[in-house]
């Protein structure tokens, strides 16, 4: 049987090497494939049960459910119902309802004290998915993520350099899922950006200010090869695409008009994955925990 240290070894190498293997997917073609996903919770879900050895039934029971709810969001079965999208709602809501209930009946009637890693599944997948349908998450990957992570390290309760006072360990922050400080960390290391951006153009001899804080200058016949939103100048055409061929062919559009106009640099943004702040914030969380938490033990 495997100890908690060796099981919390094991969830937490799984965790940072598929965020790491997403993260070089994203960095270089943009998109993540399901499958990782769908590994990452499967195998999730195996270390959820031998970690629940010695429980109660309904806690493997209770796993199952949590993980499939997962998988639910990454496997495509919406494919098999073709085009009729008002069967796919009321699949979906079937679903939601079936997992509403049985949390409700899990709360009041069997082992509430005990089902803190189904309640944290659960729960981060919805807000994972809240996040993802208000715009907070713009790409699927980063949401697919946090629900894959919940699998996989629903809870720590203390990160590996660094303990967390008593006060925190018998607060309602100790309950959080680990998911959702991977969310928070990565997120305020996004600060970092305009920080690197700057230091970055001074290096270059760059001095408009504040375009150096965001953006960065490159040759115009560079902008249909490189992950990046034109800026400056702006053209009509410089909104936002859906997928990686039509981001690409857009960029191609942009750089032949700027050519007829005899644009030979532009100002762009870096099209910055944030699957990558949320592996470095899985890292961060991993070994000293939720940085927001240590913020607010501080004051």
């Amino acid at each position: 049987m495997l100890s908690t240290t060796d099981l919390l070894a094991l969830e937490s190498t799984l965790l940072l090497a598929g965020m790491a293997f997403a993260s070089y997917q994203d960095w270089r073609v943009r998109e993540v494939s399901d499958s990782l996903w769908i590994i990452m919770a499967v195998l999730g879900g195996v270390l959820l049960e031998v970690g629940s050895l010695g429980s109660p039934w309904p806690v493997y029971l209770l796993n199952v459910v949590a993980v499939l709810f997962v998988l639910e969001h990454l496997l495509p079965w919406e494919d098999l119902l073709g085009d009729r999208g008002g069967l796919v709602w009321g699949v979906e809501i079937a679903i939601y309802g079936g997992v509403l209930l049985l949390s409700v009946y899990t709360w009041f009637v069997l082992f509430p004290h005990t089902l803190l890693l189904y309640y944290d599944v659960v729960g981060m997948v919805l807000l994972a998915r809240v996040l993802f349908e208000v715009g907070a998450l713009y790409g699927g990957a980063d949401a697919k993520a946090l629900m894959a992570a919940s699998a996989v390290l629903p809870v720590l309760a203390n990160p590996l350099l660094l303990e967390y006072p008593a006060r925190v360990q018998g607060s309602v922050l100790a309950l959080l899922p680990f998911p959702f400080t991977m969310l928070i960390d990565g997120a305020l290391l996004t600060l970092l950006v305009p920080l690197i951006m700057l230091i970055r153009n001074l290096r270059r001899g760059e001095r408009e200010f504040p375009k150096i804080l965001h953006m960065e200058r490159i040759p115009t016949p560079e902008l249909a090869d490189r992950f990046v939103w034109l800026k400056d100048p702006p053209l009509e055409e410089g909104h936002r695409e859906d997928s990686t061929e039509e981001d690409q062919a857009l960029r191609a559009r942009q750089v032949e008009k700027l050519k007829a106009m005899g644009v030979e640099r532009v100002w762009v943004t870096p099209q910055l994955p944030f699957l990558i702040s949320l592996t470095l914030g899985a890292a961060l969380g991993v070994l000293v925990g939720d940085v927001l938490v240590w913020f607010l033990t501080a004051i």
